[in-house]
């Protein structure tokens, strides 16, 4: 007699009786109930746990490129097992090795099991991320024209010689499946750090899709600095700079301008440093 029963009680037993008129055997089958549990097994973890906030109704969380295995967990090792995507409803075995996650992952994932005593199942909501990273290889637009110029974020870190009265345009491509925002930020040669005043007729910012473009025109003195794109999204951040500076010659031609023309003094005196380190002057 079994006051508890569980699933290393199954088994088939036999009961024996005899007294002096003989012998009587009977046999007697124990199944144990079923008790399932889907889940998911990354290195890493759940992603879910690492985002800013975590989503509503869903179980676990995975980046695109995880190593992830959605595994059963039953009580009966004997038991029937297999997974189904249930959008699809497609079979997919007792476990679903996903290496690397694709984003076609995402969706809801049905676990059933079934021994003699019947069947149970537990379904699992499985949402896929790819992070907002800035990509760095993408190939820029060329120049529309001989006065533009075309750089992309946190790919040098270098300061970018620019002609003085140029359009500039800085693009921050990213990828990323999720709703992801875009700002840029200016950090001026004095160090403060603020958001682009897109007020000023300078300055122009288009956000589209997965792209950021910012325009600066016409690019002079007053707008050297590090320009700096963020992408921010549920799961991740990202950071390029770009870095521009006006190109020495335009400065040495610009000093000379300014004497030969006899303007101020005091404007020539406020650019006469970058004069000198760029050439004796």
């Amino acid at each position: 007699m079994f006051l508890r029963v569980s699933a290393n009680d199954t088994d088939v037993y036999t009961c024996n009786a005899s007294n002096a008129f003989g012998t009587s055997t009977a046999s007697s089958r124990v199944k144990v109930r079923l008790n399932v549990s889907l889940v998911g097994v990354n290195p890493q973890g759940s992603r879910c746990d690492q985002l800013k906030r975590r989503p509503p109704g869903v179980d676990y969380c995975a980046f695109v490129g995880d190593n992830l295995t959605l595994s059963c967990r039953v009580n009966d090792p004997q038991a029937t097992t297999i997974i189904y995507k249930y959008e699809g409803g497609s079979s997919r075995g007792s476990d679903v090795s996903l290496t690397p996650v694709p984003s076609v992952a995402e969706g809801r994932y049905l676990y059933n099991a079934t021994n003699d005593c019947g069947n149970s199942s537990d379904m699992l909501n499985l949402r896929v991320y790819d992070p907002a990273r800035i990509d760095r290889q993408q190939t820029l637009p060329p120049p529309a024209d001989f006065n533009e110029e075309v750089f992309g974020a946190g790919r040098s870190d270098e300061p970018i010689n620019v002609t003085f009265g140029s359009s500039v345009k800085l693009f921050c491509p990213f990828t990323g499946i999720g709703q992801a925002n875009a700002t840029w930020l200016r950090e001026q040669p004095d160090g403060f750090t603020a958001e682009i005043n897109t007020s000023l007729a300078v300055f122009f910012m288009n956000n589209t899709g997965n792209m950021s473009v910012l325009t600066i025109s016409p690019f002079t003195e007053e707008f050297e600095g590090t320009y700096r794109c963020t992408t921010t999204s549920i799961d991740f951040d990202d950071a390029g700079d770009v870095v521009l500076q006006e190109a020495c010659d335009d400065i040495i031609g610009t000093c000379e301008h300014l004497v030969a023309k006899g303007y101020c003094l005091i404007y020539f005196i406020k650019r006469y440093f970058c004069c000198w380190t760029c050439r004796q002057y």
